[in-house]
This record gives structure tokens, C-alpha cells and sequence, in this order.
């Protein structure tokens, strides 16, 4: 297993990227004692809250374009948690796009960066499998994270800050500002560190995922992930 500079961004299987004392292992690495490892032959990147630059790999799904209210409520935070930057590999050939502008009906994936009780903030990453250079927010309202039972969701019970997830950009917000949907079944979270040990979870059920090393499970909105985007998701 040999080492490898992040900084040559080509990697192969088994390249070490760091300990986890310096980042989170984010899609196409994985973790053995105490180190990330890359599970892909891919491009190596760093996506922090501070930084602009944002990678991470994903299949897309086509989706009928939903039409949102996008009047927006804020309320009192829930949850702010600050994080290490987050690692991930890319296969290769995939390359970063500043021309690239997420507009109605595009898949995205985007990382949750706080949430209150009626909207999750977050940034998006990538955009049609492509990632973007440039930053761009986007809000995921309550009512829009699943389609029935709408009275009972509780945000925090469904994403929380550091989750990464699958959504359709529903909507236009207003000037960089988009709004998301998860209602349909592929939408919703699909990475999501567990509280107690901070372990990476595994989907349990399409509202649950398990901490594999405690066996706690903690409440989401899972995204339903098929077997043709088995790569989504790629830590082991």
C-alpha cells in the first residue's frame, strides 16, 4: 500500500490521504486505523465550510421538476457543528467546472452546513455529477423533504449539519440562494456521520441509518440509492 501527495491529485486504490485527525473521509475512501485510504482511481479533493472549492462523486437520477413556494422562514438554529475539512476522490475524468450553474431540474449534491426547525442550509457540491468551482447556496425547506406526513417532520430528525445529500433543485431562490426537494424516494441523505463516535452510518431503512461499530441508530430522510449507483456512496 503506498503513499501518496494529494497535492498530484491522481490516486489509485490503497493511495494513503491522511489520518483522521486532519479530515473527514468523504466518498471514495475509506478508513483503517486511524487512516484514509482511496478506494477509487480518481482526483483527490478538499471541501471545507471556508472554502469555495467543493468536490465529491455521485450518480444522478432523472426527476420531474417540481415547483416550490419559495418563501422562506427562518427560525432559531438547532445545530452548528464545526468540522474538519472533508476528503474525497472523484474518478477521473471528472473535472471541475466554473461555467457550471445549477438551474431547475438539475440533480444535485450538497452538504448541510446548519439547520432550525423549518429549513436546512446548505452548499452544493456538485451539479449533474459535475463538481463546482464556484460556491452555491441552497435551502431545503421542511415541507419539501418528503411527501406525506408533512405535519410531522422535524428537521433535525431528517438532516443535520455535515450530512451530504441527493436533492432536485426544485426551484430559484432569490439572487444565489436555490431551493431543493427531496420528496421523491432517490432524494435525501446518502452520507452522514453518526453522533456518538462520529462513525460513518449505513442506510437501515428509508428513514433510519445504523452507526455500523455501536449498532445506534439515528433518524434521516435516506435517500433509496439503486443497485446502477452503487458508486454514490464508496466508503467501506
Amino acid at each position: 500500500m503506498r503513499t501518496t501527495n494529494t497535492s498530484l491529485n491522481i490516486v489509485i486504490p490503497g493511495d494513503e490521504l491522511g489520518t483522521i485527525s486532519q479530515y473527514e473521509a468523504g466518498p471514495g475512501t475509506y478508513i483503517k486505523e486511524n487512516t484514509i485510504y482511496s478506494s477509487l482511481l480518481g482526483m483527490v479533493k478538499i471541501f471545507s465550510n471556508s472554502s469555495s472549492s467543493s468536490s465529491i462523486t455521485s450518480s444522478t437520477t432523472t426527476a420531474k421538476t417540481e415547483s416550490i413556494n419559495d418563501n422562506a422562514t427562518t427560525t432559531n438554529d438547532i445545530s452548528t457543528q464545526p468540522s474538519l475539512p472533508m476528503i474525497f476522490v472523484l474518478r477521473d475524468g471528472i473535472e471541475g467546472n466554473t461555467t457550471i450553474v445549477p438551474e431547475v431540474g438539475d440533480i444535485v449534491i450538497a452538504k448541510v452546513i446548519r439547520i432550525t426547525n423549518q429549513i436546512a442550509y446548505c452548499d452544493i457540491l456538485l451539479c449533474n455529477n459535475i463538481p463546482l468551482v464556484s460556491s452555491y447556496t441552497a435551502i431545503l425547506r421542511k415541507e419539501h423533504i418528503r411527501e406525506t406526513e408533512i405535519d410531522k417532520v422535524r428537521m433535525d430528525e431528517c438532516v443535520r449539519s455535515g450530512d451530504l445529500i441527493n436533492a432536485l433543485v426544485a426551484s430559484m431562490g432569490d439572487s444565489r440562494s436555490l431551493f431543493l426537494s427531496t420528496i421523491a424516494i432517490q432524494y435525501g441523505v446518502i452520507y452522514a456521520k453518526s453522533e456518538i463516535g462520529k462513525h460513518i452510518m449505513k442506510p437501515y431503512s428509508w428513514e433510519e441509518m445504523i452507526d455500523p461499530v455501536t449498532g445506534i441508530k439515528e433518524k434521516r430522510k435516506v435517500a433509496k440509492i439503486m443497485e446502477e449507483n452503487d458508486t454514490l456512496i464508496e466508503n467501506k
